[in-house]
């Protein structure tokens, strides 16, 4: 249940990859998903799944804003090795310490099968992985090599729940999660490549400060 929250938050918002050609420039933009479901999804699921996601990247700081029912924003700086879950409802900001030695690793190693086939999401030329976990789910990807979120490679966002494995190149546009009783897709909308405000990715003012050691907690 961990991984569907962890999924929905970000839609895999960032990956580790490595692509074996040329690496353009890192992305600086909005990338907007949309989500939907279908089949016998958990309650507890549907009733934190937003209508849409937007990532917004600048340098090594990552935003994501949701539509309702998620009630605030998360903020990843990866140079701090922080994340913040902004909460607007409760005027807490929980801060996240991404070294902290109890966030748990995901040592699983699952099976990346490659497909020849390719589809256009956004503009953008995708290619489809299949990624099979030790339990009943399997995460379907399609990728690009032409939008560059590498510099997100090394962070452990939600304990690496989200960290996609060897063997995959390029970065996903469409997440499809698919278990025996439902399927939750995420697919990339609009992508925006833009020079980002830098203040857009600061902490708001007059929030109180919370640390906790689990993004779940908050």
């Amino acid at each position: 249940m961990k991984n569907i929250f962890a999924f929905f938050f970000a839609v895999a918002t960032v990956c580790c990859i490595t692509a074996l050609r040329p690496i353009p420039e890192p992305f600086e933009g909005t990338i907007r998903y949309e989500t939907a479901v279908t089949g016998e999804v958990p309650k507890a699921v549907t009733d934190r799944l937003a209508e849409h996601y937007d990532l917004s990247f600048k340098k090594n700081d990552l935003k994501i804003k949701a539509t309702a029912p998620l009630k605030g924003e998360i903020l990843i700086k990866k140079d701090l090795q922080k994340m913040y879950i902004v909460r607007f409802d409760q005027k807490n900001v929980y801060e996240v310490d991404l070294k902290d030695k109890r966030i748990p690793e995901n040592n699983s190693t699952p099976t990346v099968t490659p497909f020849k086939e390719t589809i256009t999401i956004a503009g953008y030329a995708c290619q489809k992985y299949q990624i099979q976990y030790d339990n009943d789910m399997k995460l379907y990807v399609w990728t690009t090599p032409a939008i560059n979120a590498d510099q997100w490679g090394e962070a452990p966002v939600f304990g690496g729940q989200l960290k996609l494995p060897e063997g995959i190149v390029g970065f996903p546009l469409k997440l499809q999660l698919v278990s025996s009783k439902f399927t939750l897709t995420g697919t990339a909308v609009v992508v925006k490549a833009t020079e980002m405000n830098p203040m857009d990715f600061e902490l708001p003012m007059g929030m109180i400060t919370k640390k906790l050691w689990s993004f779940h907690l908050a």
